[in-house]
């Protein structure tokens, strides 16, 4: 599963991610992003904030998100 966080040993978890956007002529765009989660972290968001004036500077927006994690979940075996 792709991740917004990455689980540390220690069971805290770290956000790395990193969103970008950009303008059709290739310049970033100015906005805010956030990030959640809910359901036991298993429904995860980012989000990109602009404002309508921003939105509108272009007809056309790349984003871009980067640092995702892989998790990998193994079944726990019980020891008895």
């Amino acid at each position: 599963m792709l991740s917004l966080f990455r689980l540390n040993d220690n069971q805290t978890r770290t956000n790395t991610i990193r969103l970008k956007a950009y303008e059709e002529n290739g310049a970033e765009g100015n906005y805010g992003s956030g990030f959640g989660d809910s359901e036991g972290n298993s429904e995860q968001m980012a989000m990109f904030v602009f404002t309508k004036e921003e939105l509108q500077k272009s007809k056309r927006w790349t984003f871009q998100m980067s640092n995702m994690h892989l998790l990998n979940y193994k079944k726990r075996t019980s020891t008895s």
